[in-house]
Protein backbone atom coordinates (compact mmCIF):
# COMPACT_ATOMS: atom_id res chain seq x y z
CA UNK A 1 0.00 0.00 0.00
CA UNK A 2 1.45 3.69 -0.63
CA UNK A 3 2.54 5.46 2.04
CA UNK A 4 3.05 2.63 4.99
CA UNK A 5 6.97 1.81 4.02
CA UNK A 6 7.96 5.47 4.31
CA UNK A 7 10.72 6.87 6.94
CA UNK A 8 10.51 10.47 9.03
CA UNK A 9 13.31 12.16 9.69
CA UNK A 10 13.49 15.99 10.72
CA UNK A 11 12.43 18.90 8.24
CA UNK A 12 14.54 21.60 6.62
CA UNK A 13 13.69 24.49 8.06
CA UNK A 14 13.44 26.52 4.75
CA UNK A 15 11.47 24.00 3.00
CA UNK A 16 8.26 21.99 2.79
CA UNK A 17 7.76 18.75 4.08
CA UNK A 18 5.38 15.46 3.76
CA UNK A 19 4.88 13.04 6.51
CA UNK A 20 3.62 9.64 6.26
CA UNK A 21 -0.08 7.42 6.87
CA UNK A 22 -1.01 6.25 10.37
CA UNK A 23 -2.18 2.18 10.61
CA UNK A 24 -5.13 1.96 13.05
CA UNK A 25 -5.05 -0.86 16.22
CA UNK A 26 -7.16 -3.93 15.68
CA UNK A 27 -11.26 -3.86 16.54
CA UNK A 28 -12.58 -5.63 19.73
CA UNK A 29 -14.60 -8.68 19.01
CA UNK A 30 -17.21 -8.08 21.36
CA UNK A 31 -17.97 -4.48 21.45
CA UNK A 32 -16.10 -1.86 19.29
CA UNK A 33 -16.07 2.19 19.07
CA UNK A 34 -14.79 2.44 15.02
CA UNK A 35 -12.97 5.18 14.66
CA UNK A 36 -10.59 6.66 11.75
CA UNK A 37 -12.85 6.70 8.88
CA UNK A 38 -14.65 9.46 9.42
CA UNK A 39 -14.56 12.70 11.96
CA UNK A 40 -13.63 12.04 15.34
CA UNK A 41 -15.70 10.59 17.54
CA UNK A 42 -18.92 11.54 19.88
CA UNK A 43 -20.80 10.98 22.41
CA UNK A 44 -22.64 7.59 22.09
CA UNK A 45 -26.07 7.82 20.36
CA UNK A 46 -28.84 5.44 20.40
CA UNK A 47 -30.54 5.28 17.68
CA UNK A 48 -34.60 4.96 17.20
CA UNK A 49 -35.68 0.63 17.85
CA UNK A 50 -38.41 0.92 14.98
CA UNK A 51 -35.37 2.27 12.20
CA UNK A 52 -32.64 -1.13 12.81
CA UNK A 53 -32.65 -2.96 9.09
CA UNK A 54 -31.14 -6.72 9.33
CA UNK A 55 -29.06 -8.12 6.70
CA UNK A 56 -27.37 -11.70 6.32
CA UNK A 57 -24.16 -9.69 5.84
CA UNK A 58 -22.72 -6.45 6.56
CA UNK A 59 -19.40 -5.09 4.58
CA UNK A 60 -17.46 -2.05 5.80
CA UNK A 61 -15.86 -0.13 3.26
CA UNK A 62 -15.94 0.49 -0.31
CA UNK A 63 -12.86 0.03 -1.15
CA UNK A 64 -10.94 -2.42 -3.35
CA UNK A 65 -11.38 -4.99 -0.61
CA UNK A 66 -15.05 -4.26 0.53
CA UNK A 67 -16.27 -4.04 -3.25
CA UNK A 68 -14.10 -7.78 -4.14
CA UNK A 69 -15.87 -9.14 -0.89
CA UNK A 70 -19.51 -8.26 -2.48
CA UNK A 71 -18.93 -9.55 -6.11
CA UNK A 72 -17.82 -13.31 -4.66
CA UNK A 73 -20.49 -13.07 -2.28
CA UNK A 74 -22.85 -12.13 -5.25
CA UNK A 75 -21.23 -15.18 -6.98
CA UNK A 76 -21.06 -17.71 -4.22
CA UNK A 77 -24.02 -17.08 -2.00
CA UNK A 78 -26.72 -15.11 -3.93
CA UNK A 79 -29.46 -15.77 -1.84
CA UNK A 80 -28.29 -13.70 1.43
CA UNK A 81 -28.76 -9.97 1.96
CA UNK A 82 -26.04 -8.34 1.90
CA UNK A 83 -24.87 -4.00 2.75
CA UNK A 84 -22.00 -2.32 1.75
CA UNK A 85 -21.48 1.10 4.66
CA UNK A 86 -18.72 3.29 3.19
CA UNK A 87 -17.80 6.73 5.59
CA UNK A 88 -16.95 8.30 2.53
CA UNK A 89 -18.76 9.83 -0.20
CA UNK A 90 -17.45 7.42 -2.94
CA UNK A 91 -16.36 4.55 -3.20
CA UNK A 92 -12.49 3.69 -3.73
CA UNK A 93 -10.76 3.70 -0.32
CA UNK A 94 -7.25 4.33 -0.79
CA UNK A 95 -7.51 5.76 -3.81
CA UNK A 96 -9.92 8.40 -3.30
CA UNK A 97 -8.78 9.95 -0.35
CA UNK A 98 -5.01 9.83 -1.58
CA UNK A 99 -5.20 12.61 -4.91
CA UNK A 100 -1.40 14.08 -4.66
CA UNK A 101 0.33 14.46 -8.01
CA UNK A 102 1.52 11.33 -9.36
CA UNK A 103 -0.56 8.71 -7.25
CA UNK A 104 -0.45 4.98 -9.25
CA UNK A 105 -0.16 1.72 -7.59
CA UNK A 106 2.82 0.51 -6.10
CA UNK A 107 2.38 -3.23 -7.57
CA UNK A 108 1.24 -4.34 -10.51
CA UNK A 109 -2.90 -4.59 -11.60
CA UNK A 110 -2.59 -7.77 -12.63
CA UNK A 111 -1.80 -9.10 -9.19
CA UNK A 112 -3.17 -5.97 -7.02
CA UNK A 113 -6.48 -6.56 -9.84
CA UNK A 114 -9.74 -8.54 -9.12
CA UNK A 115 -9.34 -12.30 -11.08
CA UNK A 116 -12.58 -12.22 -11.85
CA UNK A 117 -12.26 -9.31 -13.71
CA UNK A 118 -9.33 -9.49 -15.60
CA UNK A 119 -6.81 -6.01 -15.15
CA UNK A 120 -6.32 -4.45 -19.43
CA UNK A 121 -3.65 -2.30 -19.61
CA UNK A 122 -0.20 -1.43 -18.49
CA UNK A 123 0.75 -3.29 -15.13
CA UNK A 124 1.09 -0.17 -13.21
CA UNK A 125 -1.85 1.67 -13.41
CA UNK A 126 -2.74 6.02 -12.16
CA UNK A 127 -5.24 6.79 -9.53
CA UNK A 128 -8.28 7.62 -11.90
CA UNK A 129 -7.29 4.67 -13.68
CA UNK A 130 -8.06 2.18 -10.74
CA UNK A 131 -11.26 4.47 -9.65
CA UNK A 132 -12.56 3.76 -13.15
CA UNK A 133 -11.83 0.35 -13.06
CA UNK A 134 -13.51 -0.14 -9.74
CA UNK A 135 -16.35 1.66 -11.14
CA UNK A 136 -16.93 -0.92 -13.83
CA UNK A 137 -16.40 -3.59 -11.27
CA UNK A 138 -19.45 -2.43 -9.17
CA UNK A 139 -21.49 -1.89 -12.86
CA UNK A 140 -20.55 -5.31 -13.80
CA UNK A 141 -21.95 -6.52 -10.46
CA UNK A 142 -24.70 -4.14 -9.95
CA UNK A 143 -23.42 -3.24 -6.43
CA UNK A 144 -24.71 0.56 -6.72
CA UNK A 145 -28.32 -0.63 -4.47
CA UNK A 146 -26.09 -2.47 -2.32
CA UNK A 147 -23.90 0.54 -1.05
CA UNK A 148 -24.15 3.33 1.12
CA UNK A 149 -21.89 6.49 1.71
CA UNK A 150 -21.65 9.09 4.10
CA UNK A 151 -22.53 6.06 6.39
CA UNK A 152 -19.96 6.01 9.34
CA UNK A 153 -20.36 2.83 12.07
CA UNK A 154 -20.40 4.28 15.97
CA UNK A 155 -20.45 1.22 17.39
CA UNK A 156 -20.48 -2.20 16.99
CA UNK A 157 -21.85 -4.98 19.67
CA UNK A 158 -22.28 -8.67 19.10
CA UNK A 159 -24.98 -10.77 21.21
CA UNK A 160 -24.75 -14.27 21.42
CA UNK A 161 -28.40 -14.60 22.28
CA UNK A 162 -29.44 -13.14 19.03
CA UNK A 163 -26.15 -14.45 17.07
CA UNK A 164 -25.97 -11.35 15.38
CA UNK A 165 -23.99 -7.97 15.45
CA UNK A 166 -26.21 -4.64 16.21
CA UNK A 167 -24.16 -1.63 14.48
CA UNK A 168 -25.07 2.00 15.09
CA UNK A 169 -24.76 4.24 12.03
CA UNK A 170 -24.38 7.74 11.79
CA UNK A 171 -25.89 8.96 8.50
CA UNK A 172 -24.85 12.08 6.26
CA UNK A 173 -23.36 14.96 8.56
CA UNK A 174 -24.33 12.46 11.48
CA UNK A 175 -27.10 14.26 12.62
CA UNK A 176 -28.89 10.89 12.24
CA UNK A 177 -27.82 7.62 13.93
CA UNK A 178 -29.76 4.28 12.79
CA UNK A 179 -29.36 0.70 13.48
CA UNK A 180 -27.80 -2.06 11.68
CA UNK A 181 -28.20 -5.57 12.42
CA UNK A 182 -26.02 -8.35 10.85
CA UNK A 183 -25.07 -11.93 10.92
CA UNK A 184 -21.81 -11.27 9.70
CA UNK A 185 -19.45 -8.53 10.06
CA UNK A 186 -17.24 -8.53 7.32
CA UNK A 187 -14.30 -5.17 7.94
CA UNK A 188 -12.83 -4.04 4.87
CA UNK A 189 -12.00 -0.62 5.82
CA UNK A 190 -8.60 -0.61 5.69
CA UNK A 191 -6.30 1.17 7.87
CA UNK A 192 -5.65 4.59 7.49
CA UNK A 193 -7.35 7.22 9.18
CA UNK A 194 -9.49 9.16 6.56
CA UNK A 195 -10.34 12.11 8.65
CA UNK A 196 -6.11 13.01 9.18
CA UNK A 197 -3.07 11.30 8.32
CA UNK A 198 -0.50 11.24 10.84
CA UNK A 199 2.45 13.71 11.41
CA UNK A 200 4.71 13.43 14.00
CA UNK A 201 5.11 16.18 16.71
CA UNK A 202 8.51 16.80 16.35
CA UNK A 203 10.89 19.17 18.59
CA UNK A 204 10.79 22.75 17.37
CA UNK A 205 8.27 22.07 14.69
CA UNK A 206 6.10 24.71 15.65
CA UNK A 207 9.11 26.71 14.94
CA UNK A 208 9.39 25.62 11.24
CA UNK A 209 8.65 28.96 8.78
CA UNK A 210 7.35 26.61 5.70
CA UNK A 211 3.89 24.69 5.13
CA UNK A 212 3.54 21.25 6.45
CA UNK A 213 1.18 18.75 4.17
CA UNK A 214 0.47 15.50 4.21
CA UNK A 215 -0.17 13.74 1.24
CA UNK A 216 -3.09 12.25 2.31
CA UNK A 217 -4.34 15.49 2.68
CA UNK A 218 -3.12 17.27 -0.44
CA UNK A 219 -4.80 20.26 -0.61
CA UNK A 220 -6.90 21.22 -4.29
CA UNK A 221 -5.50 24.66 -4.67
CA UNK A 222 -1.42 24.41 -3.46
CA UNK A 223 0.81 25.94 -6.11
CA UNK A 224 4.27 24.97 -5.47
CA UNK A 225 6.07 26.69 -8.67
CA UNK A 226 9.57 28.19 -7.36
CA UNK A 227 9.21 26.02 -3.99
CA UNK A 228 12.05 24.32 -2.25
CA UNK A 229 10.39 21.02 -1.48
CA UNK A 230 11.60 18.44 1.51
CA UNK A 231 9.95 14.69 0.95
CA UNK A 232 10.23 12.69 4.13
CA UNK A 233 11.16 8.93 3.24
CA UNK A 234 11.72 6.78 0.32
CA UNK A 235 9.00 4.48 -0.25
CA UNK A 236 6.11 4.43 -1.90
CA UNK A 237 4.67 7.58 -1.62
CA UNK A 238 8.08 9.62 -2.13
CA UNK A 239 8.82 7.82 -5.09
CA UNK A 240 5.54 8.74 -6.83
CA UNK A 241 5.23 11.89 -5.87
CA UNK A 242 9.04 13.54 -6.34
CA UNK A 243 8.68 13.02 -10.35
CA UNK A 244 5.48 14.84 -10.17
CA UNK A 245 7.14 17.63 -8.26
CA UNK A 246 10.68 17.63 -10.11
CA UNK A 247 9.17 20.01 -13.13
CA UNK A 248 7.19 22.71 -11.13
CA UNK A 249 9.58 23.17 -7.84
CA UNK A 250 12.68 24.99 -7.29
CA UNK A 251 14.68 22.20 -5.82
CA UNK A 252 13.01 19.08 -4.00
CA UNK A 253 15.04 17.16 -1.27
CA UNK A 254 14.19 13.52 -0.50
CA UNK A 255 15.20 12.90 3.33
CA UNK A 256 16.04 9.33 4.00
CA UNK A 257 16.59 7.07 6.78
CA UNK A 258 18.16 4.30 4.69
CA UNK A 259 18.81 4.24 0.83
CA UNK A 260 16.85 3.90 -1.91
CA UNK A 261 17.75 3.22 -5.51
CA UNK A 262 15.82 3.29 -8.64
CA UNK A 263 15.95 2.49 -12.14
CA UNK A 264 13.62 3.98 -14.36
CA UNK A 265 12.08 1.06 -16.60
CA UNK A 266 9.21 0.56 -19.32
CA UNK A 267 5.75 0.11 -18.03
CA UNK A 268 5.67 -3.42 -19.09
CA UNK A 269 5.26 -7.13 -17.98
CA UNK A 270 7.52 -9.31 -20.41
CA UNK A 271 5.98 -12.43 -18.85
CA UNK A 272 2.72 -10.98 -19.89
CA UNK A 273 3.37 -9.94 -23.13
CA UNK A 274 5.17 -13.26 -24.09
CA UNK A 275 1.84 -15.29 -22.21
CA UNK A 276 -0.28 -13.35 -24.75
CA UNK A 277 1.88 -14.17 -28.35
CA UNK A 278 3.22 -17.70 -27.02
CA UNK A 279 1.42 -20.03 -25.30
CA UNK A 280 -1.16 -22.38 -26.58
CA UNK A 281 -4.34 -21.12 -28.44
CA UNK A 282 -6.65 -22.42 -25.43
CA UNK A 283 -4.69 -19.87 -23.03
CA UNK A 284 -4.09 -17.13 -25.92
CA UNK A 285 -7.94 -15.67 -24.49
CA UNK A 286 -8.11 -11.73 -23.43
CA UNK A 287 -7.36 -13.04 -19.69
CA UNK A 288 -3.83 -14.69 -20.86
CA UNK A 289 -1.61 -11.16 -19.83
CA UNK A 290 -3.52 -10.77 -16.38
CA UNK A 291 -3.59 -14.73 -15.16
CA UNK A 292 -0.15 -15.88 -16.11
CA UNK A 293 1.96 -12.77 -14.29
CA UNK A 294 -0.50 -13.47 -11.74
CA UNK A 295 -0.11 -17.10 -11.28
CA UNK A 296 3.51 -15.64 -11.10
CA UNK A 297 3.13 -13.70 -7.99
CA UNK A 298 0.98 -15.80 -6.20
CA UNK A 299 3.55 -18.48 -6.55
CA UNK A 300 6.59 -16.19 -4.69
CA UNK A 301 8.28 -15.26 -7.91
CA UNK A 302 7.86 -18.84 -9.35
CA UNK A 303 7.39 -17.95 -13.06
CA UNK A 304 8.36 -21.76 -14.43
CA UNK A 305 5.17 -22.75 -12.29
CA UNK A 306 3.14 -20.71 -14.49
CA UNK A 307 4.02 -21.83 -18.02
CA UNK A 308 4.21 -25.50 -16.97
CA UNK A 309 1.20 -27.60 -18.08
CA UNK A 310 -1.02 -29.06 -15.61
CA UNK A 311 0.46 -32.35 -15.08
CA UNK A 312 3.42 -31.04 -13.71
CA UNK A 313 4.21 -29.14 -10.72
CA UNK A 314 7.34 -27.65 -8.63
CA UNK A 315 9.26 -29.27 -6.37
CA UNK A 316 12.82 -28.19 -4.90
CA UNK A 317 16.02 -29.62 -4.18
CA UNK A 318 17.33 -31.79 -1.12
CA UNK A 319 19.45 -28.31 -0.21
CA UNK A 320 18.46 -25.53 1.62
CA UNK A 321 17.89 -22.73 0.16
CA UNK A 322 18.60 -18.72 1.52
CA UNK A 323 15.07 -18.80 1.99
CA UNK A 324 15.03 -21.43 4.96
CA UNK A 325 12.70 -24.29 2.61
CA UNK A 326 14.37 -27.48 2.61
CA UNK A 327 13.93 -29.12 -0.81
CA UNK A 328 13.78 -32.97 -1.78
CA UNK A 329 14.35 -33.18 -5.38
CA UNK A 330 17.15 -33.54 -8.01
CA UNK A 331 18.14 -32.45 -11.25
CA UNK A 332 17.12 -28.61 -10.57
CA UNK A 333 17.34 -25.48 -11.61
CA UNK A 334 18.60 -22.23 -9.43
CA UNK A 335 15.65 -20.15 -8.15
CA UNK A 336 16.57 -17.50 -5.53
CA UNK A 337 19.43 -19.51 -3.66
CA UNK A 338 17.47 -22.92 -3.39
CA UNK A 339 16.91 -25.18 -7.14
CA UNK A 340 13.75 -25.66 -8.86
CA UNK A 341 12.74 -28.65 -11.16
CA UNK A 342 9.64 -29.19 -12.72
CA UNK A 343 8.24 -32.77 -12.37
Amino acid sequence: QQGTRDRNKLPRHDSLSFGRSEQLGSMNTTSAQLEGNGPASEPHRTPSPDRTERFDVVIVGAGISGIGGACMLRRRFPQMRFLILEAMESFGGTWLIHKYPGARSDSDLYTFGYEFKPWQGHPIASRKQILDYLGSVIDDAQLTPHIRYRHRIESASWSGTSQAWTLDVATGQGDEVIAVEAGFLWMCQGYYRHSAGYTPAWPGLDKFKGRVIHPQNWPDTLDLTGKRVTVIGSGATAATLIPALVDECAHVTMLQRTPTYFATGRNGDALSAWATFRLAPAWTTTSSSHRVPRSRSASNGWAARAAASPNRRARCCPSVGRHGRRCSASNARRCRGARLRLT
